[in-house]
């Protein structure tokens, strides 16, 4: 149950990365300063949900995608966060949820 739906979304995440990874060009960000340890915050103010996450780049911008996870550390989602400079990153949405078809199918 549980196990499947990790599994599909360590899946998830290994396909992006190594549709990043494989991806021709140079990565190039503004200078900025980013602190070990600390939790990022979104462009709104809020902790960043993205626990094993990859990334993706489509046009100018990088996708952020991960484990989006309740406070007693329950499965709630796969959110989508997306950036210009890999600082700044903006909530687009959950783009699958505990409620989803495809994670009901699991049996989670």
């Amino acid at each position: 149950m549980m196990r499947k739906m990790k599994l599909w979304i360590a899946t998830l995440v290994c396909l992006a990365l190594m549709c990043a990874l494989l991806s021709e060009g140079t990565l190039l960000a503004a200078s900025q300063t980013l602190t070990n340890g600390l939790q990022f915050k979104d462009t709104s103010g809020n902790v960043v949900h993205a626990h094993g996450g990859g990334m993706l780049k489509v046009g100018n911008y990088y996708y952020w995608f991960g484990e989006n996870r309740t406070d007693d550390g329950k499965f709630n989602g796969v959110s989508c966060y997306r950036s210009t400079d890999l600082v700044h990153w903006e909530f687009r949405n959950l783009i699958l949820t505990k409620d989803s078809a495809q994670v009901r199918s699991l049996g989670a």
